[in-house]
């Protein structure tokens, strides 16, 4: 969400933090000036062709069988979203996503890197396909049954940098609170 826009709005809330009480201290004889508004929520609509969701699994060396398998980066190539911020009450805003199980892609071009996961882990496309089609099977993902994983947000805390987001994340029907961290 660090946006050349968030970033004005921001210095702009801050401003009026630090000079909108420079008015009490004028002469009282001066005519006092109205209070700066308080600055709006914005919405952002999350964009797929400029954002990366993804999830990195990582394989459980202590479970049988596990030298079978890998570290993946399971990216969403679509997905719907939305983060309402206000700069005036961080507790206030809104984390809004979801996507459908189907956009999941295995380790697509690039991802392996930006999960920060080693070369060493990459498996071949039928591989790929046979391991997406395990996932959205009944025994993981059942996308047949449960099509959508989603976020909600629930709570915000922080006003600038790393604000705290609780919510819950539905997947296979189930909701979970997880807190992630937001960039502001």
């Amino acid at each position: 969400m660090t946006t050349t826009r968030t970033a004005r709005r921001l210095a702009t809330a801050l401003a009026l933090t630090l000079f909108g009480g420079t008015a009490a201290a004028q002469d009282p004889a001066a005519p006092a000036e109205a209070p700066a508004p308080a600055p709006a929520a914005v919405s952002y609509k999350l964009d797929p062709q400029k954002s990366w969701l993804y999830i990195v699994v990582y394989n459980d060396t202590s479970a049988m069988a596990s030298r079978l398998g890998h570290d993946h980066g399971i990216r969403a190539t679509t997905f719907d979203g939305a983060v309402v911020w206000d700069t005036g009450n961080a507790g206030a805003c809104k984390v809004d996503i979801s996507f459908p199980v189907s956009a999941l892609v295995v380790d697509p071009p690039g991802m392996r890197e930006r999960a920060g996961l080693s070369a060493d882990g990459a498996v071949s496309d039928g591989s790929k396909s046979d391991i997406k089609e395990n996932m959205l099977g009944k025994r993981q993902l059942d996308a047949a049954a449960h099509p959508t994983i989603t976020y909600r947000s629930t709570a915000c805390e922080g006003t600038t940098g790393k604000v705290k987001v609780s919510g819950n994340l539905t997947i296979h029907g189930v909701a979970k609170p997880v807190a992630l961290t937001l960039d502001v």
